[in-house]
């Protein structure tokens, strides 16, 4: 039953089928997607008529009642997912929308702006309150204003990447900024790392001292993984070091490091509890991907200044998150002895951007085990916010692994873009997540690989009655080797290669719509993205486009060459090791060799001074055991 059809958004009563409390993903009973809230669509479907025949009057007010009582409210949609009333309201067709806020803001714009007026009498409000005030008034004329005074309070409490959003944001909807604004606006988007070129003369002369001051790199660092391509593998540990003015940053399950690029051994911080020396990861290598272990580096204009890291408690089978000073390795704050982390179990990696660290995680609480994205604040370690996505049935009142669920906890890190946070969670659906209001704006269900949503125990053993959902090793490669799942967010596309399947799917960023898919992908995993364009890595290079999922270009190395770990995207560069010893270096946006202006720092060259190698030995990211990780030349 379609009910909008000329706004381009169906939503109906029941979408998929039912399954308890929630709704069951392509019929499976291992994960229940969060229950559909809003009980009825006739309010919808009346002001869907309403645009249609040009009562502009009546929509607006019907509108501005959906967007006050209900604008966090989930519907079904008939392809299958959910989406917020406000998420609908947000994909409005251009021409609709105008022509709705010229009539909305004639009848609303008095109360936006009272409301607006009262948040501003108070000083202390955060900017978060202007936020959400703007996107509940997003066709009003205070719009606009609430986010640009969002802006300005983010960019004093020295946010400055949340600062940069709003002010995009204000600009997309209407918003000039003014002399002081624009200075602003640049040195907040230098002091988030961003490197337009015309930056530095818009900031004026605080631009020309701060660009001097974080002219160092600050990334993924280029390393060789005996991981990388190789199906007998795909249980080893990863390890993704990060770099940041001229200091690389190592997380292992047990230790987190910081050598110089000269070698010099900064500092290293070990967990007190005793462990194994033979110990090789955190989960038994024969069951689902290897962990992943990397650094979230927050640096400003001083440095860096905190190095966050996700590893396993020191008991039992849960993972936590840990914050060091970059400076000496400090431990600042963990969460492992948090009261309000005594139900979770963190499962991806951090994904961080300004004070907000977004992680997926497992609530245990009650008969089943809840799927959460997790909001937390870099400084202190808080919960910001903590989002339901939907329920992990099998997990049941089982703390300890589920059988079943093996590769499920190494999951890569959100990716986000705008004031949005995406996730694509190894459960068979991917989430759209407000990233400063934890409000679930979306969900799609994507189908499953033909060899099963995920593996189990790598067909070591037969499948057990009382899990039937098992499934034996996939054999699509694509599906088998990849080793990160972030979603790449493209513009107004988002582009998904889930970990539990081989496929890839363009998404619209603002409804979930899929745009396009292919069952199998030019490479085997997301590695970066453009304005424009998804970047694939693997044996090769591939860019497509984002909006139609066409090739735009193929870079492959020449036989017996090969790459030999996880491609590098930084400075609008792929930079590729190979197993000749060399990094090439491609344009992302041609897919040709290049010269780049800057170079992410190599591991060969820090393994040369033994100090450095032999703390990276005994932390078992290379050597010894020779489990996973950056080998030497």
């Amino acid at each position: 039953m379609r009910l909008i059809g000329a706004i381009g958004v169906v939503i109906v009563g029941v979408a998929v089928a039912s399954h308890g409390a929630g709704w069951a993903v392509g019929g499976s009973p291992r994960f229940e997607l969060v229950a559909e809230t809003f009980g009825t669509t006739q309010r919808i479907q009346g002001l869907g008529k309403q645009i249609e025949q040009g009562k502009l009057g009546e929509a607006a007010t019907a509108l501005d009642a959906l967007l006050d009582d209900d604008a966090h409210q989930l519907a079904g949609l008939d392809e299958g997912g959910l989406i917020s009333v406000s998420a609908w309201a947000s994909a409005l067709p251009r021409p609709q929308g105008k022509a709705l806020a010229a009539e909305y803001r004639r009848l609303f714009d008095g109360a936006a702006k009272q409301a607006l007026d009262a948040l501003r009498q108070d000083r202390s409000t955060q900017a978060e309150r202007f936020y959400v005030l703007g996107r509940r008034y997003l066709l009003s004329s205070i719009g606009a204003t609430a986010f640009a005074e969002a802006g300005d309070r983010a960019a004093v409490l020295g946010d400055f990447a949340a600062a940069c959003c709003y002010y995009s944001m204000a600009q997309e909807v209407g918003w000039t900024a003014d002399a002081d604004h624009v200075s602003r606006w640049a040195v907040c988007r230098m002091l988030n790392g961003e490197t337009e070129g015309d930056l530095g003369a818009k900031a004026g002369s605080r631009g020309v001292e701060l660009g001097a001051k974080l002219s160092g790199y600050r990334g993924p660092v280029v390393s060789d993984a005996a991981w990388y391509g190789r199906a007998d593998s795909v249980g080893r540990s990863m390890y993704f070091p990060q770099a940041a003015d001229g200091v690389l940053y190592f997380a292992a399950s047990r230790q987190v490091l910081a050598i110089r690029e000269g070698g010099q051994v900064l500092w290293r911080w070990a967990s007190t509890e005793a462990w194994a020396r033979s110990l090789t990861s955190d989960r038994p290598s024969d069951k689902g991907r290897g962990p992943s272990f990397t650094c979230v580096v927050f640096a400003g204009a001083a440095g860096a200044q905190i190095v966050l890291v996700r590893q396993p408690k020191p008991v039992g089978p849960d993972f936590c998150l840990r914050a060091f000073r970059a400076v000496d390795g400090k431990l600042l704050w963990t969460t492992e002895s948090a009261p309000e982390f005594d139900r979770l179990s963190v499962a991806s990696s951090p994904a961080g951007v300004g004070r907000y660290v977004y992680v997926t995680a497992v609530d245990f609480a009650g008969d089943r085990a809840a799927l959460v994205l997790v909001a937390v604040d870099l400084l202190d370690g808080r919960i910001i916010f903590k989002s339901q996505l939907g329920t992990m049935v099998e997990f049941g009142r089982r703390r300890e692994d589920a059988p079943g669920w093996d590769d499920f906890w190494e999951q890569s890190e959100a990716g986000v873009g705008g004031d949005a946070v995406y996730v694509a969670p190894h459960v068979g659906v991917a989430f759209c997540v407000g990233r400063f209001d934890g409000e679930v704006r979306w969900a799609r269900i994507y189908e499953p690989a033909a060899s099963g949503k995920v593996w189990r125990d790598r067909g070591q053993a037969a499948p057990r009655a009382e899990y039937p959902t098992r499934q034996a090793r996939p054999v699509n490669p694509n599906e088998l080797l990849r080793w990160r799942g972030t979603p790449q967010v493209c513009g107004k596309v988002v582009v998904i290669a889930p970990q539990d399947g081989g496929g890839v799917w363009g998404l619209d960023a603002v409804d979930g719509r899929v745009l396009w898919d292919r069952p199998s992908p030019p490479a085997y995993a997301l590695i970066g993205h453009t304005e424009s364009a998804a970047v694939f890595g693997g044996g090769s290079v591939v860019s497509v486009e984002a909006a139609t999922g066409e090739v735009r270009w193929r870079y492959e190395a020449l036989k017996p060459i090969r790459v030999s770990g996880p491609p590098v995207v930084a400075g609008g560069a792929v930079h590729l090791p190979t197993s000749d010893q060399r990094v090439i270096v491609i344009s992302l946006d041609t897919g040709k060799p290049m010269v780049p202006k800057s170079r992410p720092p190599n591991i060969r060259q820090v393994l040369g001074w033994p100090a450095a190698k032999k703390a990276l030995e005994e932390a078992m990211i290379i050597g010894g055991s020779g489990t996973a990780g950056s080998q030497a030349p």
